[in-house]
């Protein structure tokens, strides 16, 4: 399909104004129960029900559901929620979506959005702060905003087909007309007043454009002049999670001068560092595959989801934020990293890296350290999907090594004592008792050249260090084995056999498993150097998880067997019916 052939860019119309009180009332009159054995098998245990998560690869029922309390929550991956949040995420619907599919269910009327509403009339204008008085853009309630960002969405939608350098443009990077509405891809012409085109009379007067940053405007004492933020550039809308337009990012055409990417500013609605871009348009296939790829810009995100690869995110340009990581974490455990190979992407690759160890007992973090003359966008067009294949990711570990020894060797002698620094901080933050964070401390101390601040860092092992390992994609079980042959590592010796069995029973341990095993290693070593006391009743506990060991490493095989199955799923390498044997396979 071409661009002039497309159909038009989704429209965004006004969305229905959904209150506390209404939300509330259809979670109430939706038996939660009844809505969760639609696809769960749920059995009776006292006040509550049981069954196997739906969200994760659950072998033991962790999920509890109780219609009294209106709650449903998973003690194996953390998932929880009320009725809206059990649609949102069993039918990947946006939050709107899901309350008005559960309020039809209830018989409740839904509030649907009539004819779009009037602009706010605006007072006469009056003179406000010269730019250098003030910086900040004037406050607009939030409902003005989204409507305005809205209009405006649909208008450099419209402008793209009518511009053949555009176009142009985004065929040359790979993007097709199907990624572009998806996207919400348009066109700013080279006007100076474009938007008055869609707001009318309303345009010169109307405050919100400037509280939205969608406009600019000088006053004098002789006049007030009002011009678009945006001209000539390509633009590219960015989504909340219910998928409305809240800023937009916009691209100079090659050979034209001028700053390489503008953004709207901080608005009212729009704060760089809680939004993930792309999150909205990439939610079902991340939880497809369940994984998610956080890459650095907007042509990043585009151009992998051109080549299949359309579970990537990019973090507006900027360093990676809690708020993002956490965002991002709420539709999959599983977060691959790739960011340039240039040494700004190497340093904004630490930083993200520093930033999740304190998630990473609970989640999975891998990292893709990209050549130096290439970004994400460059590699997948040169090397295509396959590049993005696990034998070539680092874990955390190994990540943490790499990454921390280069920029150390980089850096003088007090550069190299803040990047330990900043390392201890975040290692501090785990369960100092882990495996994991046991490693990483580990790691820092056998960095060449760099003597170690924390004193807690630098004592040498008591025991034979295992060879250094990333954190793998287990289930909570793997995790409480590691923990028991911590606790026990004298009696781990036969559950480390039983694990090696299961594991080499098919092709051979594959990278994950390898990680495992080397972790479960690690786990007994730093419990014979530093043994703890258990109670008999801790002991006893610690024993079941040992004697199931065997059990345990069949469950961690087959979750990583679905995930990789997902994954192929998904770039359409497999059959439905291949995925379902993965899925169900004993």
């Amino acid at each position: 399909m071409s661009f002039s052939a497309r159909k038009p860019g989704p429209r965004f119309e006004p969305r229905p104004r959904l209150t506390d009180a209404f939300i509330n009332s259809v979670n109430e009159a939706v038996d939660l129960e009844d809505l969760v054995s639609e696809s769960v098998d749920l059995r009776r245990s006292g006040t509550t029900v049981m069954g196997k998560c739906p969200f994760h690869n659950d072998g033991t029922a962790s999920l509890s559901v109780s219609s009294e309390k209106g709650f449903f929550n998973c003690f194996g991956c953390g998932a929880g929620g009320n009725a809206v949040k059990w649609a949102q995420l069993t039918y990947g619907l946006p939050f709107p979506k899901a309350v008005q599919m559960l309020a039809e269910r209830a018989g409740i009327p839904f509030p649907h959005a009539g004819d779009a509403p009037q602009l706010m009339p605006r007072p006469t204008p009056v003179v406000r702060p010269k730019p250098n008085e003030a910086s900040a853009l004037p406050v607009a309630p939030v409902e003005n905003l989204y409507q305005v960002t809205r209009i405006a969405a649909d208008a450099y939608i419209a402008a793209l087909v009518r511009s053949p350098e555009a176009i142009a443009y985004l065929e040359s990077r790979g993007i097709t007309p199907e990624i572009a509405r998806r996207y919400v891809i348009g066109f700013a012409p080279d006007e100076f007043g474009f938007l008055k085109g869609a707001f009318g009379n309303d345009y010169a007067r109307n405050t919100d454009l400037i509280a939205a940053g969608l406009s600019k405007e000088k006053i004098t004492p002789e006049r007030n002049t009002r011009w678009d933020f945006f001209r000539k550039r390509v633009i590219f809308g960015v989504r909340d999670k219910e998928g409305r337009p809240i800023a937009f990012g916009g691209r100079v055409l090659p050979g034209d001068d001028g700053p390489k990417y503008l953004n709207t500013p901080e608005t009212g609605i729009f704060h760089k560092g809680e939004v993930v871009y792309g999150l909205y348009e990439a939610a079902s296939a991340i939880r497809a595959v369940q994984r998610a790829c956080v890459v650095e810009g907007y042509m990043d995100v585009l151009s992998l989801a051109g080549k299949g690869v359309k579970n990537a995110v990019a973090c507006m340009g900027t360093a990676v934020t809690e708020s993002q990581i956490e965002q991002i974490l709420a539709h999959t455990r599983d977060v691959l990293f790739v960011m340039d190979g240039d040494a700004a992407g190497r340093k904004a690759m630490l930083r993200a890296l520093l930033l999740v160890i304190p998630y990473a007992d609970a989640n999975r973090f891998q990292f893709l350290l990209l050549p130096d003359d290439l970004d994400p966008d460059e590699y997948v067009r040169a090397h295509g999907p396959a590049a993005f294949r696990e034998e070539h990711h680092l874990g955390i570990g190994e990540a943490l090594s790499k990454l921390l020894a280069e920029q150390a060797d980089a850096a003088d002698e007090a550069g190299k004592r803040s990047l330990l620094q900043r390392a201890a901080r975040a290692i501090e933050k785990l369960d100092p008792s882990s495996p994991l964070a046991a490693d990483l401390r580990a790691r820092m101390t056998r960095i060449e050249g760099i003597e170690s601040p924390n004193p807690a860092l630098a004592r040498p092992p008591r025991a034979p260090a295992a060879k250094p390992v990333a954190l793998p994609a287990i289930p909570p079980a793997g995790e409480r084995l590691l923990n028991a042959a911590m606790r026990l590592p004298g009696e781990a010796g036969r559950a480390r056999m039983n694990v090696n069995s299961v594991f080499a029973a098919g092709a051979g341990p594959d990278m994950v498993e390898r990680e495992f095993l080397a972790r479960l290693d690690a786990a007994i070593a730093a419990g014979k150097a530093a043994p703890s006391q258990c109670t008999d009743q801790e002991r006893r506990s610690y024993e079941r998880v040992l004697e199931a060991s065997g059990a345990i490493a069949g469950e961690i095989r087959r979750s990583r067997e679905a995930a990789a199955a997902a994954r192929l799923l998904a770039r359409g390498e497999i059959s439905d019916s291949a995925y379902l044997a993965a899925r169900t396979r004993e």
